[in-house]
């Protein structure tokens, strides 16, 4: 019988809520002894003809690559244009009590004569209870914060890894178009030098990792992050709604579908006494965004509501990313109806 090293956990996490307080997420707190490697703001939205729209920015520190806004209104998801001229490269970092605003792109500072053409502008502020997102004509979006964030972390001897996520229900537009949806905000801790696609949780560990968010058209919102792991370590569910919490659970059946393209057509996730129930979008296949990735890496996006959800759905927002090769070397069995609810906490 073999054992892990004193200090490995084999990536087992532990999954709760928090009270989001922007002046404790500072990049120069450590939490867990890790420092702040990376912050996410990403999202969906709908317009009134049911297009459907996805964005994501990463900042490394005040660096960042641009921002990523895909559409489906050409009948496919697939990067907007406007997404070669958003802003990049290193952007001033304005930290109030309270506040952080993203702006002021340093190159843009050269002049008019060496300034990329038809560059768009950023301005991207959020605070513990609100979020505004500019991004010169591509899109410009606000909302407020809604209820308590999720942190999961997952301890190592070497490569502990936390991370947390918080929920901003928007509206505003996007490449013209009134649009309602969803911006996530979220933070990654682990041990400083390594790149989250260099990290082992993204180039082992994580076989799909999912964020939803939905609005019922009696104004209820629930949101959440659904995840399996290889050996079912790195496993973890968590979901709230307007209220408060869910339920929360490490013990979660987790069921896949693959498609000849090895996209997940459906999936399921059962804890907590209820099952989560993913739907790919038929143009839901994030083709660029993944072409751009390696390791067999697939995102998509698609729906997810608990099973005998009745509620007409206002809009949703689901985003789920996996490696289908790990699918398969861990057997992950395919859906089937019924499947048990699970036995995790409800508290």
């Amino acid at each position: 019988m073999t054992h892990n090293r004193v200090g490995d956990y084999s990536f087992q996490t532990v999954i709760d809520s928090f009270e989001p307080r922007l002046d404790e997420l500072r990049p120069w707190l450590p939490k867990l002894g890790l420092s702040q490697q990376t912050v996410y703001f990403y999202g969906g939205f709908t317009d009134a003809d049911g297009n459907r729209y996805a964005v994501e920015r990463k900042f490394t520190g005040p660096m960042t690559a641009g921002v990523w806004l895909m559409s489906d209104r050409g009948g496919e998801q697939l990067l907007d244009p406007g997404t070669v001229r958003s802003t990049r490269g290193e952007v001033r970092r304005t930290f109030e009590p309270g506040r952080l605003q993203y702006a002021d792109q340093l190159m843009a500072r050269l002049g008019e004569e060496l300034a990329p053409i038809g560059e768009q502008g950023l301005d991207l502020a959020v605070t513990d209870d609100d979020l505004s997102w500019t991004e010169g004509e591509l899109f410009s979006l606000r909302g407020d914060r809604l209820g308590a964030g999720v942190q999961v972390a997952a301890p190592m001897a070497e490569e502990t890894f936390l991370y947390t996520s918080q929920l901003y229900p928007v509206a505003g537009t996007v490449l013209g178009a009134d649009v309602r949806g969803f911006v996530f905000l979220d933070h990654g801790y682990w041990p400083h030098g390594r790149d989250w696609k260099e990290s082992r949780v993204f180039t082992d560990i994580q076989v799909g990792w999912e964020v939803f968010a939905n609005e019922y058209a009696d104004g209820t919102i629930e949101w959440g992050h659904l995840c399996r792991g290889t050996g079912g370590n790195f496993t973890f569910a968590i979901a709230h709604d307007q209220d408060g919490l869910i339920a929360r659970s490490t013990d979660v059946d987790v069921r896949m579908d693959l498609d000849d393209a090895s996209y997940v057509p459906r999936a399921t996730f059962a804890f907590g006494g209820d099952v989560w129930e993913w739907r790919g979008h038929e143009k839901g296949q994030l083709k660029q965004f993944n072409n751009a990735r390696w390791g067999g890496y697939r995102a998509q996006l698609g729906d997810t509501r608990r099973r005998g959800e009745e509620r007409e759905l206002a809009h949703g927002f689901s985003w789920l990313e996996c490696f289908a090769d790990r699918i398969r070397s861990d057997e992950i069995e395919p859906v089937d109806e019924p499947v048990s609810a699970g036995v995790g906490s409800n508290i």
